[in-house]
C-alpha cells in the first residue's frame, strides 16, 4: 500500500465493520482514549445492552462514522485511479 495508504485504511475501515467483535473492541478503545484526553471515567456500552444517553461514542454511532469515512475514501481512491 505504499503507493495508495488510502487502499490500507480502506482495509482496516472494512476489518472493523466486518465484525461486531471487532468494532465493539475498537469503540472501547475510543471510549478509553476520550477518558484519557478528557480525565473523565469514560461510558462503556456493552455488546446487547441499549448504551447511556450521554455516551458521545456508541456502537451505532461509530459504525455510522466509519461506513461514511468509508464513502469518502472509497471516492479518493476511484479519483486517484
Amino acid at each position: 500500500h505504499q503507493k495508495n495508504p488510502l487502499s490500507a485504511l480502506q482495509e482496516m475501515v472494512d476489518k472493523i465493520l466486518a465484525s461486531n467483535f471487532v468494532l465493539h473492541e475498537f469503540v472501547r478503545q475510543i471510549d478509553v482514549r476520550w477518558g484519557e484526553l478528557n480525565q473523565e471515567r469514560p461510558l462503556f456500552q456493552l455488546g446487547g445492552q441499549s448504551p447511556d444517553p450521554d455516551d458521545e461514542y456508541t456502537h451505532e454511532s461509530v459504525r455510522v462514522k466509519l461506513v461514511l469515512l468509508l464513502k469518502k475514501l472509497q471516492g479518493e481512491i476511484d479519483r486517484d485511479i
